[in-house]
């Protein structure tokens, strides 16, 4: 049974809090003020400062890189520390930022990250505001090293080691990997460095050695898991602290029985296609998504009549992608995905049907009293609902002036419609096909068909709900993770509109924009992991402590919440 993820307090040594915040007035702001910065014409003259130091000597990181993220900005900005571990953001438009921080050796940190699984802080900068001395602190990051050994008590040379962590993905509580990987040495030996506290699972990549000669029966080992399991419920945890090196997490890797799939590739119409490549990638789910990594970097190609044989490949969950003959993949072109699980056991007839992808066209519509500027960071997609499994496209989209759009190359499956890179001033309020409002539903593509007619409606009668906590005692609180959450169980659960999660700014406030019109309940709390909200177990814990708040559309509720203590 896997035990529970250890949260070690990173509050203490991270530390990544404002040392002092200065709008453009000139004033500073003492934690948990808010300061109005002197209004100004031009709205892309802000400043973010700060520093980047090490938590355990308070010494600043030389040649830091830090990385700036807002939803108005369709890339992201990056500087590199100067001697005194400097750095310094310009021109930039108001919004909300978030602030990473990474070195080798230590942990990469958001600002006011405490947990490798909570969310960081935003910061909320107004026009030509000037924000400087932002302190980021990065702890030393921990270690984990073992050995590799084959079933006969071998070392295994160039077998990929990775770090996995308990996660809520979907609503479930599972293993998904840390982001750290290792492959070992001619002695078996891994050593995987740069890890926050925590606790961990050591586990392998598939690994095969065969041979195309028919003498060699060759050896797989499967995905495996310390000390020797294939199943990752079994697997045992290894806990660091912070700087600390866990060694001796050693693995025995499992011998598992090959597969191999064969199938045929064909075009829109049903023809079979030669010459078609096609590359495999084992897939895994976590809170950030779906995974994927290279099977091989063998190249398979389909014969003339456009069948394929794949074999040697370890049990699984694999995409079969192809994008027929064409040098590169491209919109224009015709592609194809087939899924496939894999326990042992051969699978034949995958066939993997070519298209170009649906073709939707529609326009744009605005409620309300302004709509926002159209800006090259503003999409469409027709995204796969949480929990797809398998590769697809969720389609590039063109807008006009006019806002009229057309979203070509969306990949089969059901989808909902969503916009990104609006302004927290305006929403997506309905997406209407056929006259049906499905801003909810999913809608089936087939890869093929032209969807005409839909109207997307974006409102700047926005939600709003701010404010800030107090604890027991009714002292103001600055760390602390807030989610809102609808009050009927029915719109609980992944990629939901009803429900949504946010840190505090700089400033000890909190703002949740964007939830439609409705009940909700609001909570407070010590801290919250990345997906955790996702958990209806979760919401159903916390929902007789938490404050009820109605909002009707374009409503903005001020509300004073109390730290509560969830039964986890």
């Amino acid at each position: 049974m896997l035990k529970s993820l250890v949260i070690v307090g990173l509050a203490s040594i991270v530390g990544a809090g404002l040392s002092a915040a200065q709008s453009a007035t000139g004033q500073p702001s003492r934690p948990g003020q808010v300061t109005q910065p002197a209004p100004v014409r031009d709205r892309a003259n802000a400043v973010l400062r700060g520093v980047v130091i090490a938590a355990d000597t308070g010494a600043p990181l030389r040649r830091a890189r830090v990385t700036l993220n807002a939803a108005g900005l369709r890339e992201s900005r990056a500087a590199t520390t100067d001697l005194q571990g400097r750095w310094e953001f310009k021109d930039l438009p108001a919004g909300r930022f978030t602030v990473t921080a990474s070195k080798p050796q230590y942990v990469t940190l958001q600002y006011g990250q405490r947990i490798p699984t909570e969310d960081g802080r935003p910061i909320d900068l107004a026009a030509g505001q000037v924000l400087e001395r932002l302190e980021l602190r990065l702890p030393r990051g921990s270690i984990v090293s073992g050995r590799i050994l084959d079933d006969l008590g071998d070392p295994a040379e160039s077998v990929i080691v990775q770090a996995y962590r308990l996660e809520y993905v979907n609503g479930r509580r599972q293993l998904g990997p840390a982001g750290v990987f290792a492959q070992t040495d001619d002695l078996g030996q891994y050593r995987l460095a740069g890890l926050p506290p925590g606790t961990y699972y050591v586990g392998t990549a598939p690994t095969t050695w065969v041979s195309s000669s028919p003498e060699d029966e060759g050896v797989s080992f499967g995905e495996t898991y310390a000390p020797g399991t294939l199943r990752g419920g079994d697997a045992q945890p290894a806990v660091v602290r912070v700087g600390q090196e866990r060694p001796g997490v050693d693995v025995q890797l499992q011998a598992v029985r090959l597969a191999a799939v064969s199938g045929m590739v064909v075009n829109g119409d049903g023809t079979p296609v030669a010459n078609a490549r096609i590359s495999v990638m084992q897939q895994r789910q976590g809170a950030s998504g779906s995974t994927a990594t290279s099977s091989s970097s063998t190249a398979w190609t389909t014969g003339a009549d456009g069948r394929f044989t794949i074999s040697n490949l370890a049990p699984g969950d694999y995409s079969f992608m192809t994008y027929g003959s064409a040098p590169t993949l491209s919109v224009a072109a015709e592609r194809g995905s087939a899924f496939v699980e894999l326990s042992g056991q051969d699978v034949p007839g995958v066939v993997i049907a070519m298209s170009k992808g649906s073709r939707v066209t529609g326009q744009i519509t605005f409620e309300g009293e302004s709509q926002p500027p159209l800006t090259p960071a503003i999409r469409i997609y027709a995204v796969e609902p949480a929990g797809s499994r398998g590769f697809s496209l969720p389609g590039t989209s063109v807008i006009a002036d006019d806002w009229s759009f057309e979203i070509t190359g969306v990949s089969a499956g059901k989808r909902v419609f969503r916009v990104f890179g609006l302004p927290s001033t305006h929403t997506l309020k309905a997406v209407t096909v056929g006259g049906e409002d499905v801003i909810d539903s999913e809608v089936e593509f087939d890869g093929r068909e032209e969807m005409a007619g839909v109207r997307l409606v974006v409102s700047s009668r926005v939600t709003t709900v701010t404010g800030q906590v107090a604890d027991a005692r009714g002292r103001p609180v600055e760390e602390y993770a807030l989610v809102a959450f609808s009050s009927d169980p029915e719109r609980w659960g992944p990629a939901t509109r009803h429900v949504t999660t946010a840190r505090p700014d700089q400033y000890g406030r909190f703002t949740v924009t964007g939830l439609p019109p409705g009940e909700y309940l609001v909570a407070a709390l010590n801290y919250l992991e990345r997906g955790e909200s996702t958990s209806p177990e979760f919401l159903e814990s916390i929902r007789s402590q938490a404050t009820p708040v109605r909002l009707e559309e374009g409503d903005t509720r001020v509300v004073s919440l109390k730290m509560i203590v969830p039964e986890r």
